[in-house]
């Protein structure tokens, strides 16, 4: 079992490095830019100011807690609100997919079903191996703050930090568990990573309307970026525990029907 972690970990190396070393530099690029944005702080809030309300609840942030004399709320809007997740989704969906579709597309699923473990240790073989490769995004590419905030001498509160880890961590794993279970029952990964890609995307879209409207307020409870409240990580370091519940719960259930799918299913190769 641990042979066949490692190796799935081993075939994902490449993207896992490349997507964390991607989201490090954008970190980087905020970081470098906050002082300039600093000093014209007044100006910038005056801009913003005048931004319509609901531009800033289509994100998720209350805009009388957008600050440019703080850090951590300039990196919040620039970064953790739509780049980060971004990434990630792509890492995430992209991996999941590759899981057992992307074996059977490339034949090697029967090489991996022929070793002497079971279905169910196969299938969470591949769940520890994507989990792995969450934590390592997740330290990689919110942690380099610690490094590059020390170069450019930008103060930074490590707390609100470890806690923004800890929300994209389970943000992350929800969805994962979502691509498992897609992996578990299509033989195509386009396939796979498609309706897995097609649900947070509207998943988004519902978000960002709920925001607009009133009247549609509380279609934002189906979706994910609802509960991903970044900015109260971010500002308060908090997470809310519905967002815990939602995000565990549907890994959870993901992860158990996918396991199901998988060692009930035919495969053909």
């Amino acid at each position: 079992m641990l042979s066949l972690i490692w190796r799935t970990i081993k075939d994902r190396k490449i993207s896992l490095i490349a997507y964390s070393l991607g989201s490090a530099v954008f970190l980087w690029m905020y970081v470098a830019m906050f002082p300039m944005f600093a000093e014209k702080q007044a100006e910038f809030d005056k801009l913003f100011k005048a931004y319509p309300k609901e531009v800033f609840q289509a994100i998720g942030m209350d805009p009388a807690q957008f600050t440019l004399s703080r850090f951590e709320s300039f990196v919040a809007v620039e970064h953790f609100s739509l780049v980060w997740p971004i990434l990630v989704i792509i890492l995430v969906i992209a991996f999941g997919g590759a899981m057992i579709a992307g074996e059977i597309e490339k034949g090697t699923i029967e090489t991996i079903l022929a070793q002497p473990i079971s279905r169910l240790k196969i299938y969470f073989s591949k769940y520890l191996a994507g989990i792995v490769n969450i934590i390592v995004f997740t330290i990689v590419s919110v942690f380099a703050v610690v490094p590059l905030a020390e170069i450019h001498d930008v103060k930074y509160d490590l707390k609100n930090f470890a806690i923004m880890a800890i929300l994209g961590f389970l943000f992350a794993l929800a969805i994962f568990s979502l691509s498992m279970l897609a992996t578990s029952i299509f033989s195509e990964k386009g396939k796979a990573n498609f309706s897995v890609g097609g649900l947070i995307l509207l998943m988004y879209v519902v978000n960002v309307i709920s925001g607009f409207k009133e009247s549609l307020k509380d279609l934002r409870y189906v979706s994910f970026f609802y509960y991903y409240d970044f900015t109260k990580a971010m500002l308060d370091a908090k997470i809310d525990n519905l967002s815990i519940w939602v995000f565990l719960g549907v890994s959870v259930i993901a992860t158990i029907l996918g396991a199901i799918w998988f060692m009930r299913r035919d495969i053909a190769v």
